[in-house]
């Protein structure tokens, strides 16, 4: 189906799918608690620093075989009530395998 899920909410990309750039604490705040309405450890993936408009950090989910995103979602932690923590903005980056680089998506209108 071209609109169902991929798999991060229901746990069906497995945890050994995803890694990021780095974690605050990869048992709590690993990429594999970064789970769409999950509330596991930590509640949300925690990069080491504090992300600020120079930082890149990332977090990467490997997908088997070739797939066309429709859409993205996001959410901030929770942490029972304790999290004010989200993204206030991002960059989607994909993989094109004949092209064998990353390349930053864009828009119809050329917008990031």
């Amino acid at each position: 189906q071209c609109i169902a899920p991929l798999g991060m909410e229901s746990g069906q990309i497995p945890d050994r799918d995803l890694s990021a750039s780095s974690s605050f604490n990869d048992g709590n705040v690993g990429p594999q608690n970064g789970r769409l309405n999950q509330e596991i450890k930590g509640g949300a993936w925690c990069p080491k620093a504090q992300v600020t408009t120079e930082a890149s950090e990332w977090l990467q989910v490997e997908l088997p075989g070739v797939h066309v995103l429709t859409a993205v979602g996001t959410q901030g932690r929770f942490g029972n009530g304790q999290g004010v923590e989200y993204a206030e903005s991002y960059v989607l980056e994909y993989w094109r395998p004949r092209l064998n680089k990353w390349l930053r998506y864009r828009a119809a209108d050329g917008q990031e």
